[in-house]
């Protein structure tokens, strides 16, 4: 069987700008999840939709051995998710953008296609679970750049605000596996 080609017009990006304070400051993107780091993973999940991924994080030091470009929020620090997202919307040139969070270690690439799919033709496709929206497991096209800054200028600062300003959808809950959306925020999340 061949293996699928990956999406035309598609870029993704992963956010790894947080300060991981509950982490005690270590980089989640590099904690190890069944012996790698979890930013490893996201890339591998990644590549069979597309080539074309960048980090956005503040301290592009943490990430350098990935030799793969890193952005800095263009506000760095102050706004938050919403600016990373804002950032990786300025830095593509593909129409549509795959965000996700670096600490989200069980995101597959037959999660990511799904949402990817789901539905092409919206400016914003949000994931969610059982706990309601998962706004930085999205799609997002680049139109979303003008009300992000716009967002952000009001002071703004939920990335969720894309899905009600843009007209966006959410995924079902359930339609990603069971731990696809499961973070590491804690030592004990581990």
């Amino acid at each position: 069987m061949s293996k699928p080609a990956t999406i035309t017009g598609l870029a993704a990006a992963i956010l790894a700008g947080g300060s991981a304070r509950r982490m005690g400051g270590f980089p989640k993107g590099l904690i190890e999840v069944e012996g790698h780091p979890i930013i490893e993973r996201l890339r591998d999940a990644i590549l069979p939709l597309t080539t074309n991924i960048i980090i956005i994080a503040n301290d592009p030091a943490p990430y350098a051995y990935l030799n793969m470009p890193i952005i800095a929020d263009v506000v760095p620090g102050i706004h938050g998710p919403l600016e990373g997202i804002a950032t990786a919307l300025a830095a593509t040139d593909r129409p549509r953008l795959l965000v996700t969070p670096c600490d989200m270690p069980f995101l597959s690439t037959a999660d990511l296609r799904t949402l990817v799919e789901l539905a092409p033709e919206q400016k914003v496709v949000m994931a969610s679970s059982s706990r309601g929206v998962e706004p930085l497991v999205s799609i997002f096209h680049t139109d979303c750049l003008s009300v992000a800054r716009m967002l952000l200028s009001q002071g703004i600062r939920r990335p969720v605000e894309l899905l009600y300003h843009m007209d966006g959808v959410t995924a079902p809950p359930g339609l990603l596996s069971d731990n696809a959306l499961k973070n590491i925020n804690i030592p004990d999340d581990l």
